[in-house]
């Protein structure tokens, strides 16, 4: 259970299973998403880069740090920092596992991980121009803003929000249950 640090700019060919991972400030790091087993946490004050398919499972936090998805990255673990979404890129996450905005310019699908069946709550802002999609029963009761190319709601699923701060290209493809709360409504709904 060692200590691995990063100070510059490093990619991973390899596997790594370490106690802790340290990504020093102004540095990069950048590794196939299957490839890092870290036991305690992944502490990011510069930028971490997930490649590859596989699932992240370690928590990754840091002051002034940015987790990037450059691969297929489904997430079990809290990623406490801003996000982006690489284009051609996807991230599968519930929702309790954000703890930062996203830029997504590829594919964002947000699931309602709250296990006690009261739904889950969209904490954090989502720009870009890719499209997101919501799974689950989701609220926005905070107000948070979305922009993005489409954004969906799946099969069976609940999405309530403000309609004035939802902002797509391509519009809403409402597959379940959509609850408009407020606001003035500007974008397509089909479904």
């Amino acid at each position: 259970n060692g200590i691995l640090n990063i100070e510059g700019n490093v990619t991973s060919e390899n596997s790594i299973t370490q106690g802790n991972l340290n990504i020093l400030t102004n540095s990069s790091f950048s590794t196939d998403v299957s490839n890092l087993t870290i036991t305690n946490a992944v502490e990011n004050a510069g930028t971490i880069t997930l490649t590859g398919e596989g699932e992240n499972i370690n928590e990754i936090t840091g002051e002034g740090g940015k987790t990037v998805i450059a691969g297929e990255v489904e997430n079990s673990a809290l990623i406490d920092q801003n996000i982006d979404v690489n284009t051609g890129a996807s991230l599968t996450s519930g929702l309790s596992n954000i703890g930062g905005a996203i830029d997504n310019d590829g594919d964002l699908i947000l699931n309602d991980d709250n296990e006690e069946g009261a739904g889950s709550i969209l904490a954090n802002a989502i720009t870009g121009s890719g499209d997101t999609e919501f799974s689950g029963k989701i609220s926005n009761e905070n107000n948070i803003s979305v922009t993005q190319n489409k954004v969906t709601i799946t099969d069976g699923s609940e999405f309530s929000t403000n309609a004035g701060i939802i902002t797509t290209t391509e519009g809403i493809a409402n597959l379940g249950t959509l609850t408009f709360t407020g606001g003035e409504h500007t974008n397509t709904i089909t479904g």
